[in-house]
């Protein structure tokens, strides 16, 4: 069992694997039994907002607005893009114009339109998501 944030308790509580789950980049709370992703995008001012994904990559954009490079950390001026990282994205946002909070498990940031919060399970990231 890993912690994780869970989006109905609103803290970070023990997750549990389940197969349904983890083939969609989920784990679930040992708590209330839903199901959270490895990574879980929220708007602090929309409790109806939640998306969730299995990774995430932050993109820079070049003088022209297109996408230049990807990385593993954000930065301003970045944008996250969530998995998975193909044609059907889960969410994109536009660039970041502050980053209020930074930590292993939590990017709290503004971007042009709005406030997010982006919980990060690095440790099911980890353990499901990249080959050894």
């Amino acid at each position: 069992m890993s912690k994780q944030y869970c989006v109905d308790c609103k803290d970070f509580k023990e997750h549990i694997p389940k197969l349904s789950a983890i083939m969609s980049g989920h784990l679930v709370c040992d708590n209330c039994h839903v199901m959270n992703g490895f990574c879980t995008l929220i708007k602090p001012n929309d409790s109806n907002f939640r998306k969730g994904s299995s990774n995430v990559l932050w993109v820079e954009w070049d003088e022209n607005q297109r996408g230049k490079a990807t990385h593993q950390e954000p930065k301003v001026g970045y944008s996250l893009l969530m998995s998975p990282f193909n044609d059907f994205f889960t969410w994109q946002t536009t660039p970041i114009t502050e980053l209020i909070e930074y930590n292993d498990s939590v990017v709290h940031f503004k971007t042009e339109n709005s406030e997010y919060k982006l919980y990060v399970n690095k440790e099911a990231i980890e353990e499901f998501c990249t080959k050894k």
